[in-house]
C-alpha cells in the first residue's frame, strides 16, 4: 500500500449503513488511496484495534454488546491515536458534544447529508490529528529542551555550589592558616623575648664582674679577686646550661635526634641517677626516699633520654624542697606502661600553671624567684617522653608538696604503635633487642 492511503475501521452492526458508507467512500477515493476493514461489535472491535494501525474509525455508538457514549470511551482507550468519527441515526446535539469530549474527532448523523459530509469529516478530522500530532510532538520538543536547559542550569547551580563551597573552605584554610601563623610569630617572638631575657642575665653578671676585675686589680684583695672569678665562673655555667638546654630542645622539636630504644632496667637506671644527687642532698640535708613496689620488668626505652628526664625531676624537687625534708621517687605499674613519680615537700604549683610549667621558659609564680632555672628543663623532658609515647604530668598532693609523673609503655610493641601515632617521629626511630 502507498504511504499516503487511508486505513478505516467501520464498526456498525447494519450491514445498509455499512454498505452506503462503502458506496460514499468509493466514490471520493480511488481503491489505492483507501483501505477499509469492517466490525460489527463492540469485541471485534477491540480485536482488530490491537492487531493494526487505523487512521480514521467511523464509529457507531450502538453495538450489541456497546452502547451510547461508553462505545466511544472503550475504543478511545484502546486507540487514542485514531480519528473516531461517530456515526449515529440520533440528531442529538448533546449526545454529540459528550462524545467529543470522550475522545471523538466528528459527530455525524446518518441521512441523505452524509454522502456530502463524509469524506470532509474524514479529511478535516486527519488534519485535525496531523496537527495535534505536530502539536504534540513539539510539545514533546519544547519539554525535551526545558529539561535539557533546565538539567543545564542544575549542573551549573551545582559547580558554583561546589565553587562558592570550594572558595569558603580555601577562605577558612587561609584564615586558620593566617591564625596560626600568626600564633607561631607570637610564639616566635615571645621566644626571642625570654632568650633576650635569659641570655642577658648572665652576660650581664659576667661583663659586670669581669669589669670590676679590671678595674680593682691592683687594689682589690687577692680574695675579691677570686670572688670576681667566681661569680664569673657560675654565671659561665647558668649561660652555658641554658645554651645547652636551648639546643637539645631544639633538635627533639626539629625531630634531628635519634632515639635508639632498646630493653633496660628502669630500677638501676633510676639508682643511678639517685646516686649522682648524694652531694647535693648532704648539703641541703633532705632525704630520698626509693619505693620500686616489687617492679622489676625491663622496659624499652633510651636509657640516656630517660635518665634526663629523671635528672631533671630530681634536681627540681630538690631545689624546692626545704631543707630537713623528704623527696620520695616512685615505680609503679599503670597497666601496659610503667609510672614514675618524684613527690617534694615544697610550696607546690598553683593550679592554673599545672600545664604551664612545662612550656618554655616557664616557672612557676611560687618558685621563679628563689631557684632559679633556665625553664626550659620541663619543656625538655615532655619532648622526651612524647618521643617514647608516653605523657608526662604535675598534680599537687593534699599534705603539701608537688609531683611530677611520667608514663612510658613497657614493652617494643605498644611503644611502636605509640610512635606510629606521633607524627613525624617514626623516621628517628631504632630499636635494639
Amino acid at each position: 500500500m502507498s504511504t499516503q492511503q487511508i486505513n478505516i475501521l467501520l464498526v456498525d452492526d447494519d450491514p445498509q449503513d455499512r454498505r452506503l458508507v462503502e458506496v460514499i467512500l468509493s466514490k471520493s477515493y480511488t481503491p489505492g488511496q483507501y483501505y477499509m476493514q469492517t466490525a460489527s461489535s463492540m469485541s471485534e472491535t477491540i480485536q482488530f484495534l490491537r492487531r493494526d494501525d487505523y487512521d480514521v474509525i467511523l464509529l457507531d455508538l450502538n453495538l450489541p454488546d456497546s452502547k451510547g457514549i461508553e462505545t466511544v470511551q472503550t475504543v478511545h482507550e484502546v486507540d487514542s491515536h485514531a480519528a473516531v468519527v461517530v456515526l449515529t441515526g440520533l440528531d442529538d446535539e448533546e449526545i454529540g458534544i459528550e462524545a467529543i469530549q470522550k475522545g471523538a474527532s466528528d459527530y455525524l448523523v446518518k441521512g441523505k447529508y452524509l454522502t456530502n459530509l463524509l469524506v470532509r469529516t474524514i479529511r478535516y478530522s486527519l488534519e485535525r490529528r496531523r496537527m495535534e500530532e505536530q502539536l504534540r510532538k513539539h510539545r514533546e520538543h519544547l519539554e525535551h529542551e526545558v529539561n535539557e536547559r533546565t538539567a543545564d542550569l542544575r549542573k551549573v547551580n551545582e559547580q558554583l555550589r561546589n565553587e562558592i563551597e570550594e572558595r569558603k573552605q580555601i577562605e577558612q584554610e587561609l584564615l586558620i592558616a593566617k591564625a596560626d601563623a600568626e600564633t607561631a610569630n607570637e610564639a616566635k617572638s615571645e621566644f626571642l623575648a625570654n632568650m633576650s631575657h635569659e641570655l642577658r642575665t648572665p652576660l650581664h653578671c659576667i661583663l659586670s664582674f669581669a669589669s670590676f676585675g679590671i678595674k680593682r686589680y691592683q687594689s682589690a684583695k687577692p680574695e675579691k679577686i677570686l670572688d670576681y672569678f667566681s661569680k664569673i665562673k657560675e654565671s659561665g655555667k647558668v649561660l652555658l646550661a641554658l645554651l645547652n638546654n636551648l639546643l637539645d630542645l631544639v633538635k627533639l622539636e626539629s625531630k634531628g635526634t635519634t632515639f635508639t630504644f632498646e630493653p633496660t632496667d628502669l630500677h638501676r637506671l633510676i639508682q643511678s641517677v639517685m646516686n649522682e644527687f648524694d652531694a647535693m642532698l648532704l648539703e641541703r640535708n633532705l632525704s630520698l626516699r626509693y619505693d620500686a613496689l616489687d617492679f622489676e620488668e625491663m622496659v624499652t626505652l633510651n636509657a640516656d633520654k630517660i635518665k634526663q628526664v629523671v635528672r631533671n625531676l630530681l634536681n627540681n624537687a630538690v631545689k624546692f624542697s626545704p631543707k630537713g625534708g623528704v623527696i620520695d621517687i616512685e615505680i609503679r605499674h599503670a597497666g601496659n606502661a610503667v609510672r614514675v613519680c618524684v613527690r617534694d615537700q615544697g610550696p607546690g604549683i598553683p593550679p592554673d600553671e599545672l600545664e604551664t610549667v612545662f612550656d618554655k621558659f616557664a616557672q612557676s609564680s611560687k618558685t621563679k624567684t628563689g631557684a632559679g632555672g633556665t625553664g626550659l628543663g620541663l619543656a625538655i623532658c615532655r619532648e622526651i617522653i612524647t618521643r617514647h609515647g608516653g605523657c608526662i604530668g604535675a598534680e599537687n598532693k593534699p599534705d603539701g608538696g608537688a609531683e611530677f609523673f611520667f608514663e612510658i609503655p613497657l614493652s617494643t610493641e605498644i611503644h611502636m604503635e605509640n610512635q606510629l601515632s606521633f607524627a613525624g617521629a617514626t623516621n628517628n626511630v631504632a630499636y635494639k633487642q
